[in-house]
């Protein structure tokens, strides 16, 4: 499922958040609907019950979400989330994503420690909207206010650090219209414990990928610890020994990444014409890129995997919006905004107008600036502009990034702490630096290629006469100037990044290497760019936005959820099957089941099941592995616990079925399904196929799990 792929005038934002489906919503824990709850399924979102799963959920900074399962520390998510984790663990000698980590030795378990992950554990919020609001002046401009509110922003979660000690995200809800401070726990010491095979973590491949039966063992264990010691939560999820049935409830606590509800008639057409066209031939392009490094031998095709697999599953995720977006929906909107329109102008100052009119405006300068934007900014998280671009963008690579990096830290710091680019403030800056100093490998021979294939971007995209094209290339191609560059630094070396980090902006300009030159030529036209996109992109769409936002509170018969930011939020279903294609689909498959569903597709290695499996089919008791919930969930909900009515957990979520695409847009609960991983198909696969009864003791399982 994707983790990032960083509605419609306010009549549409009654429907969305008055659920047409009783399941519909990603629920803030400061806002929950009780009333629903108790209506539908005689239950109560008490405080403690919140205190409780709101203290086991985590974040990482990957993208994925996951929960504590343990006295000790231990930290369940997805395979898929923790990928990445076990890449930067892995080398030619040790391939972790496919072969999995299972190590004990001597009697202990063996757990490696993860360079550059970092979990995050809620544990506080604060509505901050007054303090924001009160920068914002009526007749300033929609850019000065955007500037005003970033402004205030920074200082709120600065004096969060400063006073707390705790990380401070400030969280734009109801677009805008509500703000609140979320203080999180912080961990950097995080280790991998456990990983299946990667062909049983993603088993059945794409085929198989957002679809259901399903027969997959989507899981992870991670510990956490702190001052070199197992991390004690203050809570953590009771693991079920009974699981649950067809028809129970169902809650999932997770991270959804962003969804895009809330969308005028302009937003959605240029989600249609634009925005989703251009990112499948992006995702398209980057793939054929990345079978082709995969060709030069096993060793590459270990290092490009990872981002493989992110193209991959994020196509198959765009080519899903396609046709919902070609559908009725948005001729439907169109009905319901010009009625909204209508009205309007019998109120003073027509502010659903005025509100449209912004939202257009901004989406016109950034249809403009679209493609140069993305060679040039590319690190920024944003539909089309997104973390993938740091691989294959146009200036591309780890290489040039950590330069980019350097060289802003440095100029940055010479300003007041708030008025910095955010990712440079100090409440961020301990982030960036365990990134940025990992110790995670970066590879020449990748980053020659993926940097050659940027700069042939940027010429395919500007041409070969651009200044820009011609200042960086200096008369080479991009095969030689790629060549050029990864020969002429060694950033790809942990001391030589912290060395560089270290000296004052003029001493670091006057350095030779070759990308800190890059990045300090670039960095002008890049800054400008930036700041344009800013003022005449982000903060028009922002002031319509929150004038959306509140007005859509204003309604008070309805019961609001805001759209997905990467916060914390919980959702409630059903375990229930699905009407496809004329046939009722259960919501449970078996243990047993995958091996008839792997005999069915004779040679292809995304169904071969590893001897470790095929050695243990006998003795593998058929239990409930994976199932189908009603809940409402989005990409950045991978890894999230699904707990029952006394909060144990019963499930992993990792993905959605086929008729999930709408929920970017949309919550179609009739067909619309969570797809997890059943409690008592880990229990028993732990057991019987990898034999972890050391962790199966941690995670409070005593006594064997009945069929």
């Amino acid at each position: 499922m994707r983790a990032f792929v960083p509605l419609v005038g306010l009549i549409i934002m009654s429907i969305n958040n008055s659920p047409s489906f009783a399941d519909e919503g990603m629920w803030l824990y400061e806002m929950p609907p009780n009333q629903i709850l108790m209506q539908e399924y005689s239950f109560e979102l008490t405080p403690e019950k919140i205190e409780k799963l709101k203290g086991a959920s985590v974040r990482l900074n990957n993208g994925g979400s996951g929960s504590f399962v343990s006295p000790d520390g231990l930290v369940l998510t997805n395979h898929h989330v923790a990928l990445d984790a076990l890449d930067q663990l892995s080398d030619k000698n040790n391939n972790y994503v496919e072969e999995g980590f299972n190590k004990v030795e001597n009697g202990k378990r063996v757990e490696l420690k993860v360079p550059s992950l970092e979990l995050n554990v809620l544990d506080s919020i604060q509505d901050v909207t007054a303090d924001v609001e009160s920068v914002v002046q009526p007749t300033a401009s929609a850019s000065d206010n955007f500037k005003a509110r970033q402004i205030k922003i920074a200082e709120i979660e600065a004096d969060c650090l400063a006073k707390t000690k705790l990380r401070g995200d400030v969280m734009a809800f109801f677009d805008g219209a509500r703000y609140h401070l979320y203080r999180y726990k912080k961990f950097t010491d995080v280790r991998v414990v456990f990983a299946p095979e990667n062909v049983i973590g993603f088993f059945g491949g794409d085929k198989d990928n957002f679809e259901f039966p399903r027969y997959n063992l989507d899981m992870t264990l991670l510990r956490v610890y702190e001052n070199n010691q197992p991390y004690q939560p203050k809570h953590y999820l009771k693991w079920s020994s009974t699981g649950t049935q067809k028809g129970d409830l169902t809650i999932v606590s997770g991270h959804p990444g962003g969804t895009s509800r809330h969308l005028t008639v302009t937003e959605l057409v240029y989600e249609r014409d634009i925005a989703v066209a251009k990112t499948i031939k992006l995702l398209e392009k980057f793939i054929q890129d990345a079978e082709e490094y995969a060709q030069r031998g096993d060793e590459q095709k270990r290092q490009i995997q990872p981002y493989k697999f992110s193209f991959e599953n994020s196509l198959k995720v765009y080519k899903g919006f396609e046709p919902f977006l070609q559908s009725s929906f948005i001729d439907d909107k169109k009905k319901e905004e010009a009625a909204e329109l209508a009205a309007d102008q019998n109120v003073p100052g027509q502010p659903l107008k005025k509100a449209l009119d912004q939202i257009s405006q901004g989406l016109k300068t950034q249809e403009q600036m679209l493609e140069t934007y993305r060679l040039f900014e590319n690190f920024r998280e944003d539909r089309v502009l997104s973390t993938w671009t740091q691989a294959f963008g146009g200036y591309s690579g780890k290489y040039f990034m950590a330069a980019r990096h350097i060289l802003r830290m440095k100029q940055e710091d010479q300003k007041p702490d708030a008025q910095r680019l955010r990712e440079y403030q100090d409440s961020r800056r301990a982030s960036l630096e365990l990134e940025l100093f990992s110790e995670a490998e970066i590879y020449p021979e990748m980053e020659k290629f993926t940097l050659t294939k940027g700069l042939e971007t940027l010429v395919a995209n500007l041409g070969a006469n651009n200044v820009n094209v011609q200042a960086v290339l200096g008369g080479k191609t991009p095969v030689e100037k790629a060549e050029e560059l990864v020969a002429g630094s060694k950033l790809n070396q942990v001391e030589e990044r912290k060395r560089l980090a270290a000296l004052s902006l003029e001493d670091l300009k006057n350095e030779s290497d070759s990308f800190v030159q890059l990045a300090i030529l670039v960095d002008p036209y890049s800054r400008q760019l930036r700041k344009q996109y800013e003022e005449d992109v982000e903060a028009y769409k922002a002031e319509g936005r929150v004038l959306l936002g509140k007005r859509h509170l204003a309604d008070t018969t309805k019961t609001h959820y805001p759209d997905a930011t990467f916060s914390l939020r919980f959702s409630f279903g059903k375990v229930e099957g699905f009407e496809q294609e004329g046939q009722y689909i259960e919501p449970f498959t078996t243990t047993q089941g995958i091996f008839p569903h792997a005999a069915a597709q004779p040679g292809n290695k995304d169904f071969a099941l590893p001897q470790s499996w095929l050695s243990k089919k006998a003795v593998l008791a058929d239990v409930p592995f994976n199932l189908t919930t009603t809940n409402d969930i989005t990409g950045g909900n991978s890894g999230s616990p699904m707990v029952d009515r006394n909060l144990e957990l019963i499930g992993l979520v990792f993905d959605g079925n086929r008729y999930s695409f709408d929920s970017e847009y949309r919550f179609n609960g009739e067909q619309n399904r969570t797809v997890a991983v059943d409690v008592r198909g880990m229990t028993e696969i732990l057991r019987t196929i990898y034999g972890a009864d050391d962790l199966l003791k941690s995670l409070g399982v005593v006594v064997p799990l009945k069929p």
